[in-house]
């Protein structure tokens, strides 16, 4: 886990993320995603977002609620704070974050892939103890894991 936080800090990778993210054929499979979020969601309601990145999905989720958006990368989080402002951002790993409330939604897109398979059960079982009842829990769960 550690080398692909090492990977997330370089700031090339910063600055070029999004433009990898959007570009050709990912571009249509994000708006499909950003469709099914925002249908998903229930306006007004109090979401958590797992690995923020540059504030991508963030931007779609902040006119659906209040939106709190954790990332393990400093250099993440400092450009989706630039990208939507009106989110809350905290610098944390998965698994040092304890939310004092559970949350409404809780999404992840594209981030427990990051994972070994040992993690992977752990981090989902965090996000659901992160929720509330009934709650929506959006994920987009690439298909390995591996280190960077």
């Amino acid at each position: 886990m550690e080398n692909f936080l090492k990977f997330y800090k370089k700031k090339a990778i910063v600055d070029t993320y999004d433009l990898i993210r959007l570009s050709g054929i990912k571009r249509g499979i994000n708006r499909e995603i950003e469709r099914i979020i925002i249908a998903s969601l229930v306006k007004g309601k109090k979401i958590l977002e797992v690995g923020c990145g540059t504030g991508f999905i963030t931007k779609v989720l902040a006119p659906k609620g209040e939106v709190i958006a954790i990332d393990a990368s400093k250099e993440m989080i400092s450009r989706a704070r630039k990208n939507v402002p009106t989110a809350e951002y905290i610098n944390k790993n998965l698994f040092l974050y304890s939310p004092k409330k559970k949350f409404d939604s809780v999404v992840a897109i594209r981030v427990l892939g990051h994972f070994q398979l040992e993690n992977f059960e752990k981090a989902y079982k965090l996000l659901e103890l992160n929720s509330r009842p009934q709650s929506v829990l959006a994920m987009l769960v690439m298909s390995f894991a591996r280190e960077r």
